[in-house]
């Protein structure tokens, strides 16, 4: 049951990120102490093999700590911590995160002033204080997607429609409304998970914080940007040390898997066959260059054939939407 005198559920996921999970948790604690918030941080540990866990139970002891005995999806860890927490507010924080001094009141405040926004998240910040890109943003659209999969997004016309991202992260000083808020650093109101329900977990790990903001507002609450609250995000540390194939594999996934849940059956089928046909084209490509005459460069393209072909035929078959929920 939820404490109503305790404020805010610090909810953090970790998987061999000993050195920024002890940062991330630093930061936290001091927040809390310095802001004068109630709180309590939970650590889901996905079965580390660096010390992770053992580092959280020597160092912080006060620290609720969950150790998972497998690797768990992003989606199915996280629900571990909101459903073994007990704050008004609940901040899905990633590891790789620090919290800078001031952003949790800020965060909280502003759910405490504005009874019909359900979640908010933090101006996000590159290591070295610059604006970090692409996590506050617009729900995907198909245009924007098929620039993506067919690799356009680098020539000039792409870029155009990836300023509808920079607009929304950029120059903006005030609270502004916001489609979707990155699941790195996300607070959501305790009534808003109980009534719409935490992560969906279907998904693996790629956009279940969309799919989740996505049905947020569908039950008729608002989420906000709020850029005053600032965190220092490293960014994907996970996720980069992932082979690109495995990263392509579940991008795709997960966004057919979304489109499937929210966009309906005509978006997801048109969506399902722009992957297809990127993908084959991605064969073709790979399968030509494979038979260059350097001996490393053929190695290597032969191994990106075989995983596009692998990514093409759990594709077409669907099971790339199972491969979401592994």
């Amino acid at each position: 049951m939820p404490d109503l005198g305790l404020s805010v559920s610090i909810c953090i996921l970790n998987r061999n990120q000993r050195v920024l999970l002890n940062a991330c948790l630093v930061s936290c604690i001091a927040e809390l102490e310095h802001s004068g918030i109630s709180g309590e941080i939970i650590v889901v540990d996905n079965a580390s093999d660096d010390g992770s866990a053992e580092m959280v139970a020597t160092l912080f002891p006060a620290v609720r700590l969950i150790r998972n005995q497998k690797n768990k999806s992003f989606s199915s860890a996280n629900n571990q911590a909101i459903r073994s927490s007990s704050g008004r507010y609940v901040l899905v924080l990633n590891n790789d995160t620090v919290v800078l001094p001031g952003s949790l009141r800020i965060l909280a405040d502003y759910l405490d002033a504005h009874p019909r926004v359900a979640a908010v998240g933090p101006k996000l910040l590159n290591p070295d204080g610059s604006m970090q890109q692409g996590y506050h943003r617009s729900f995907p659209r198909l245009a924007e997607l098929a620039l993506l999969l067919f690799a356009l997004n680098r020539l000039w016309p792409g870029k155009i429609l990836f300023e509808r991202a920079r607009r929304l992260n950029g120059a903006l000083t005030e609270p502004t409304p916001i489609e979707q808020i990155g699941g790195c650093a996300l607070m959501v109101r305790r009534q808003v998970l109980d009534s719409a329900g935490p992560f969906d977990e279907s998904f693996h790990y790629w956009f279940e914080d969309v799919e989740l903001c996505h049905r947020i507002q569908r039950n008729g609450w608002l989420v906000y940007y709020l850029p005053q609250a600032r965190i220092v995000h490293h960014g994907g540390a996970t996720f980069a040390s992932m082979p690109a194939p495995e990263q392509l594999m579940l991008y795709i996934a997960g966004v057919l898997l979304y489109f499937k849940k929210q966009k309906g059956v005509f978006q997801f089928v048109v969506l399902k066959g722009m992957a297809i046909l990127a993908l084959l084209l991605r064969v073709v490509i790979a399968g030509l260059l494979s038979i260059s005459p350097g001996a490393e460069s053929r190695r290597r393209w032969s191994r990106k054939l075989t995983a596009y072909w692998r990514i093409l035929r759990v594709t077409v078959s669907g099971n790339g939407l199972r491969m979401a929920r592994l």
